[in-house]
């Protein structure tokens, strides 16, 4: 048996979402990814860069301060 993941039931940010919620701008973004501690989630691509909700919250409460 396989357990399958419906991916349409995922949730996601795009690129500009996510520039929006963090109130940064793109290269932060870029900067945050490239991190050798703890980098921002790397980007899924699904017809245009997404990254997943649960990932990205998890990357909030890891850097919080």
């Amino acid at each position: 048996m396989s357990a399958a993941i419906d991916l349409t039931k995922l949730v996601y940010f795009d690129t500009k979402e996510i520039i929006a919620l963090l109130k940064i701008s793109q290269a932060t973004l870029w900067r945050y990814r490239d991190q050798d501690i703890n980098p921002f989630p790397k980007a899924i691509w699904l017809g245009k860069n997404v990254y997943l909700e649960t990932e990205v919250m998890t990357w909030l409460l890891a850097n919080r301060r």
